[in-house]
């Protein structure tokens, strides 16, 4: 679970950052965007106090938004409404019901696509089952055609989204911003507590690193994995 401020901009960013931290491949990730207001209390209550479950349950792959809340406070009405406004004119029907949009990302580096796929609007009746479930779903589910005929009976509500709305802009935004190189870093083990900590600092600079214990696995040639990524 990753809070995030109001703009689509600064939403991109968070992505980009928690997939630089966890060192990750995005085409590998889901992402689910929750929108709700500071009236939807419920909704507000739950994921403020579940935030550490929901994000060990989610594991390294699916990540969850909440737009309304960042760290841990309530944005301002006026701010969601922006945010609201912003997804609208993008494309993306966003009404004031509180609605979950799934996204993933196709293609490879330097060119990562965007995929909005899913969006339903939601009530907080058996809430907490059906968000596990569709976690569960989507990490399970590789096939997003497939994964949305699941949401869909999940939900038992009509997709909202179809891709022939969600502007070219909007994906070439994410794209270009998703563009950005990994950097391979060359180092011995005895810097290796250096390199951990290099990395760390410098994964909010919208960069990926690539380092040997996190990439090479058990079984792996290391000098042809390492010779392949190069």
């Amino acid at each position: 679970m990753f809070y995030i401020d109001e703009t689509t901009e600064k939403w991109i960013d968070s992505v980009i950052n928690s997939i630089n931290e966890r060192q990750l491949k995005p085409e590998n990730s889901r992402f689910l965007i929750a929108l709700f207001s500071s009236m939807d209390s419920d909704f507000v209550r739950y994921f403020k106090d579940n935030k550490e479950k929901i994000s060990s349950f989610s594991g390294n792959n699916f990540h969850v938004f909440t737009p309304l809340i960042y760290e841990n406070n309530l944005i301002s009405d006026d701010k969601w409404r922006l945010l609201k406004t912003e997804f609208n004119e993008r494309g993306i029907p966003v009404s004031t019901d509180p609605v979950l949009i799934f996204l993933e990302l196709h293609g490879t580096k330097p060119g990562y696509v965007p995929n909005f796929f899913a969006g339903y609007n939601v009530t907080f009746d058996d809430f907490n089952n059906k968000l596990k479930k569709a976690i569960n779903f989507s990490i399970e589910t590789p096939d997003s055609k497939k994964l949305t005929r699941k949401l869909n009976e999940l939900f038992l509500s009509p997709n909202i989204i179809t891709n022939r709305l969600v502007h070219d802009n909007y994906r070439e935004l994410i794209s270009r911003k998703l563009s950005n190189p990994t950097i391979f870093i060359s180092h011995s083990s005895h810097d290796k507590p250096f390199v951990r900590e290099l990395v760390k600092a410098l994964s909010r600079s919208n960069r990926k690193f690539w380092i040997d214990e996190r990439e090479i696995k058990v079984g792996d040639n290391i000098k042809h994995t390492i010779i392949d990524n190069i």
